[in-house]
């Protein structure tokens, strides 16, 4: 069983916004601005965070479905907080019971494009959580980022679950480390996405 934190929200990286990052060398825009990805997540959140988490048990036994959406995250750096908002795919495997996916065409929240994206590996889907109290959907997600002259490799794990009686979106958190040339610091986000 864990305990559910709340969603991590693009409204508190809003609030975060130029507390973070480094004005340096590597200032390119980026092709999705920051504030789109924030008004991307807000529209996902409206749409779809007041469905019911959908009962696992129900989930198919067979095919396969497939999500986009936004990541949300913040890094710890030795200049303060950073916000990163990216695009984000994810696929069920309802045959298997695994989940696959990718993050990337980041911004951060100076609006600078940071190259790279992170992927989702040891994709699983828990048939028998009971999302009251537990996620259905955990993996692993990692990868190195590049922006504004700095690089983080991310180390981190996500949990989420299906939202909907037809299974039509999914969300859930992100937790673990952010390294780059100082040292590891705290990452954290969340993520949404939709059929």
């Amino acid at each position: 069983m864990v305990n559910r934190p709340c969603a991590f929200t693009v409204p508190v990286l809003a609030f975060l916004a130029g507390c973070g990052g480094d004005a340096g060398v590597g200032n390119t825009p980026p092709p999705v601005s920051y504030a789109a990805y924030a008004a991307q997540d807000a529209a996902l959140r409206s749409a779809h965070s007041s469905l019911p988490y959908t009962d696992p048990a129900s989930l198919p036994g067979i095919g396969s479905a497939s999500y986009s959406g936004v990541m949300v995250l913040e890094a710890g750096t030795p200049s303060g907080p950073l916000g990163l908002s990216g695009g984000f795919d994810l696929t069920a495997d309802f045959a298997a019971s695994t989940i696959s996916g990718q993050a990337g065409s980041f911004a951060d929240d100076n609006n600078i494009a940071w190259s790279g994206s992170l992927s989702l590996t040891n994709g699983k889907i828990d048939r028998l959580a009971n999302p009251a109290t537990e996620y259905t959907l955990t993996a692993d997600l990692a990868g190195t980022l590049s922006g504004g002259g700095n690089s983080l490799t991310i180390a981190a794990a996500l949990s989420g679950d299906f939202l909907g009686a037809g299974h039509d979106a999914v969300q859930g958190v992100i937790s673990g480390t952010a390294t780059g040339a100082s040292g590891s610091d705290y990452l954290f986000g969340d993520f949404i996405a939709e059929k």
